[in-house]
């Protein structure tokens, strides 16, 4: 794709310092000229907060359309468009519980940027489509993605913890649930003697391991 000339007269802006003139810029190469590496560098903005409020789902909703515009972006922003419209897929669901959510658009946008990101080599594409399965009760779905997960990262092993805990996709197993949970509790740990974890699934870990006596 070439980039448009007012891209680069942003580009330019930015390089410079110059936020606010490089945003308006970049914004009208994005509607007037369809120009995906625009819409990827307004996503950058939002993402940083530069010049405009920081808003995660904005530079989503950015990164995604620089996408399907052809641009080349990196491969973790995939993560960021698809959180995008699984926010609204959940929101959908939240409106209309009866409604199959995995068959609107939404939903299936999101997992196909997830697993672009994952065609990519984006390992934690895996756990967030565990995540966005099991939020929507499909949980062999779940369990497909979840198992793929690379074991890296608090989110997918405490939710493959909630299948075996639960029997859910999979058979019951409650010696593998406490495993996944004390391996996101270990990742989440601020220290190694004590469970003080930041990170919001290593939390949810350490009470399932409460509610299983274990602690």
């Amino acid at each position: 794709m070439n980039k448009s000339e007012l891209y680069k007269k942003a580009k330019k802006y930015r390089s410079d310092g110059r936020s606010a003139e490089a945003y308006k810029y970049f914004l009208e190469a994005a509607l007037t000229e369809d120009d995906g590496y625009a819409m990827y560098e307004l996503g950058d903005m939002y993402l940083d907060g530069e010049y405009v409020r920081c808003d995660h789902a904005k530079a989503g909703h950015y990164f995604g359309m620089a996408y399907d515009k052809g641009a080349d972006i990196p491969r973790f922003v995939l993560i960021i468009a698809a959180n995008y419209w699984e926010l609204k897929a959940l929101e959908d669901k939240k409106e209309c519980p009866e409604v199959n959510v995995s068959r609107n658009e939404d939903f299936q946008n999101a997992v196909r940027f997830y697993r672009i990101a994952a065609e990519r080599g984006e390992s934690f594409a895996y756990d967030c489509l565990g995540a966005l399965y099991f939020k929507i009760d499909e949980y062999e779905n779940a369990f497909e993605y979840l198992k793929k997960t690379d074991g890296r990262n608090p989110c997918g092993l405490y939710y493959l913890g909630r299948l075996y805990e639960e029997g859910m996709g999979v058979e019951p197993d409650i010696e593998m649930a406490i495993s996944n949970y004390k391996k996101a509790i270990k990742l989440g740990q601020l220290s190694e003697t004590e469970y003080d974890v930041a990170d919001e699934y290593a939390g949810n870990a350490i009470r399932r391991l409460e509610e299983l006596g274990v602690m």
